[in-house]
């Protein structure tokens, strides 16, 4: 699933938009596409119409019916493409949007935008923002402790990646400008998890950071039991 970490759902220019339904004379910000509620302003909901500079504009068709992605994708690497490519048009609210995307809001909520996403495996989180995190609500205490109410407090049911900056790693080989401050909020977000890896944004590739991690995450899954 991809979380919608901003509240903006608007096309600056209805040349972008890619989708069958759109309407180039039907004018801004919709160019006649009828965005449905998860779709619009709503941090945390799963995306499948990602719109914005840069973004896929157009919506994904995912098999299932359901808001991510699920076992069964006829077309993975395609449908992966489309739901990730959000694209460059707003601030992110990374943190937030994985507290509330895993919070009752969206998966028990009246709208749930993210219904049947949580479920009693164990849950991998990817974190990706070239900046600081300075905008999320909330406190690193507190998307740590949503984490662990999402899988009834076991630690090791739960692993969280992130790809970032890093100019605020004091021990670390800088690959981005270093910036003079405090530490950033994601790279403590991993440091106060059991199972947590950063690396930086700004790396040639990510194969090495998912490839190390990824064997991490199978070993962890195979060890895990759901609760019963």
């Amino acid at each position: 699933m991809s979380a919608a970490t901003h509240s903006l759902w608007a096309f600056d220019d209805c040349a972008d938009c890619m989708d069958a339904s759109c309407d180039p004379d039907a004018g801004l910000p919709f160019c006649g596409v009828q965005p449905e509620f998860c779709d619009k302003g709503k941090i945390g909901a799963s995306v499948t119409f990602p719109v914005g500079e840069g973004a896929s504009n157009r919506r994904c068709d995912l098999y299932g019916g359901n808001r991510y992605i699920i076992s069964g994708e006829p077309n993975m690497d395609e449908m992966f493409a489309c739901i990730a490519q959000v694209g460059i048009s707003a601030g992110a609210h990374t943190a937030e949007a994985m507290v509330r995307a895993i919070g009752p809001e969206w998966v028990d909520g009246p709208n749930k935008c993210n219904k049947g996403f949580l479920r009693e495996d164990a849950l991998v989180v990817v974190l990706i923002q070239d900046t600081y995190d300075e905008v999320s609500d909330g406190t690193v205490e507190s998307w740590i402790a949503a984490l662990r109410d999402a899988k009834h407090g076991d630690d090791d049911a739960f692993a969280v990646l992130v790809l970032t900056t890093d100019g605020d790693d004091a021990f670390g080989e800088h690959l981005c400008d270093v910036w003079i401050g405090e530490k950033n909020r994601l790279r403590e977000l991993v440091e106060g998890v059991d199972h947590g890896f950063i690396g930086s944004i700004c790396a040639e590739s990510f194969e090495p950071f998912f490839s190390e991690t990824v064997s991490h995450i199978v070993s962890l899954c195979n060890g895990f039991v759901a609760p019963q």
